[in-house]
């Protein structure tokens, strides 16, 4: 897996120098080693949070009440496991469908606000995960 940078052509020296790649067919310079993110924070992202999915997106569909009339409405989000949904039990988990996407790139969220679960073990353990190759 790798992630691609924002790199202005008169800074191309200076990513090449710290070890980012070329890729030639998008034409965008890219960093292959995920322990070498933060030597390149500044071209990853100019916003100051932000997160980086590495390896799989979820999209996640659960199942939520209704507060005025109590019926069951579904719910999609995207995530990842740490996920956005809040779960606390093995009932909400195994509720849960999850459906995996391996990534091509790593994937910069600075656009967006993320929550996390407190309970993601469970998730793990009891959702229903199937993969999607795209």
């Amino acid at each position: 897996m790798s992630l691609l940078l924002r790199v202005p052509y008169e800074e191309k020296d200076i990513v090449k120098k710290l070890g980012a790649w070329w890729n030639p067919e998008i034409k965008r310079w890219y960093v292959r080693d995920k322990k070498d993110y933060p030597k390149f924070r500044k071209w990853i992202t100019d916003k100051q949070e932000f997160t980086i999915i590495c390896d799989y997106i979820y999209i996640v569909e659960g199942k939520q009440s209704c507060y005025r009339c109590g019926e069951s409405t579904r719910v999609i989000g995207f995530g990842e496991v740490g996920s956005p949904f809040w779960v606390d039990s093995k009932e909400v988990a195994s509720q849960l469908k999850l459906y995996r996407i391996p990534l091509k790139y790593d994937l910069v969220l600075d656009f967006m606000e993320v929550g996390w679960g407190s309970e993601d073990w469970l998730i793990k353990k009891y959702g229903k995960i199937t993969e999607i190759n795209l």
